[in-house]
C-alpha cells in the first residue's frame, strides 16, 4: 500500500471512528431520555391513581350528603315560592 492510499485509509477509519463513537453517545443520550420519559410516565400513573382514590372517598363520602343538600333546598326553593304566590295572590 503506497502512502497516499494508506493515509486515505487513515483518515476513512478515524472518520468512521469518529461517526460511530458519535452515535453510540447520541444513543446513550436518548437512552436516558427514555429511562427519564419512563419515569415521567411512572410518576402520572400514579399520580392519576391517586386522584381516582381521592375521587372515590369523594363521591362515599359526600355525593349522598350533597344530593340530600340539593334534594332539601329544592323543597325549600318550592316552599318559598308557593308562599311568595300565595302572597302575591292575596294582595300582600
Amino acid at each position: 500500500m503506497d502512502d497516499k492510499k494508506y493515509e486515505s485509509f487513515i483518515r476513512c477509519n478515524e472518520l468512521w471512528e469518529a461517526r460511530r463513537n458519535a452515535l453510540f453517545i447520541e444513543v446513550d443520550r436518548l437512552d436516558k431520555k427514555a429511562t427519564e420519559l419512563q419515569k415521567e410516565l411512572l410518576d402520572m400513573d400514579s399520580a392519576v391513581e391517586s386522584c381516582k382514590k381521592s375521587d372515590e372517598v369523594f363521591e362515599k363520602s359526600y355525593i349522598p350528603k350533597l344530593s340530600s343538600s340539593i334534594e332539601t333546598g329544592s323543597t325549600v326553593t318550592k316552599f318559598c315560592e308557593y308562599k311568595i304566590n300565595g302572597r302575591n295572590n292575596t294582595g300582600w
